[in-house]
């Protein structure tokens, strides 16, 4: 029961996932107002995204289940399955990192960030992801013995993604080394473009009170030159009242 709910819980997330991505994606390409540098790398992460619904997440439902195949079948599943995850993560970092030399060089953003290099930063992305996914398909993997297993024929083994993948790839290679600090790194620059935000806003507020005073204060020197102006006028008006009466 688990294992269903498990499946139709995956299907649904791919389903969403893909649906929702799709929509950026034809967004981006019918609406020339959003094809922007920025929104190259909203579409990297799109595609990747719709990947992972489409590909990753039902070779991942397939791999929980445990069925007999060759190793290295089984094992290129698994490795697919961490391909598009770590694309995902890549294009995350190159939109935070994106968003970082907006603000923080603003003037020079134009050309430093061009669309030929945002088109290569992808493709590296997309590059160091194959090979860092595809990794343990040139050895750092966990080779079974073929035929001990009893479950299934002579010749294949029982598909898990821990009985493939070492732990020591996952944990300290992959995890430590390529989601945490990307991670981490997204979360610094985050946090400095808050930091810069919320610097802006102060300068502004700042700026408004100084012009709101300035304001005042002119207005208040300009009722008191026009004060004696027209205490002036009123008198020689009463003045030419009563000589017109003597």
């Amino acid at each position: 029961m688990s294992s269903l709910v498990y499946i139709v819980l995956e299907l649904l997330i791919a389903v969403l996932a893909v649906a929702g991505n799709v929509l950026v994606c034809w967004a981006v390409c019918l609406n020339s107002n959003l094809q922007s540098i920025t929104n190259f790398f909203v579409v990297s992460l799109a595609v990747a995204d719709i990947a992972v619904g489409l590909l990753a997440i039902p070779f991942a439902v397939t791999i929980s289940t445990g069925f007999c195949s060759h190793f290295h079948g089984c094992l290129f599943i698994a490795c697919f399955v961490l391909v598009l995850t770590q694309s995902s993560i890549f294009s995350l970092l190159a939109i935070a990192v994106d968003r970082y030399i907006a603000i923080k060089i603003p003037l020079r953003y134009n050309s430093l960030v061009t669309g030929q290099r945002a088109k290569g930063i992808i493709a590296v992305c997309w590059i160091l992801s194959v090979v860092i996914g595809l990794t343990p398909m040139l050895g750092w993997n966990r080779r079974v013995v073929i035929g001990t297993n009893s479950t299934c024929p002579q010749g294949m083994t029982e598909c898990l993604f821990e009985k493939v993948v070492t732990m020591d790839y996952m944990v300290y290679f992959n995890f430590f080394g390529c989601v945490l600090i990307p991670l981490f790194a997204m979360l610094a620059i985050y946090a400095w473009i808050f930091m810069a935000a919320r610097r802006q806003l102060r300068q502004m507020e700042q700026k408004l009170v100084h012009l709101q005073g300035y304001a005042h204060r002119e207005g208040s020197s300009s009722r008191r030159v026009n004060a004696p102006a027209e205490t002036h006028t009123e008198a020689r008006i009463n003045a030419a009242v009563c000589d017109s009466v003597s």
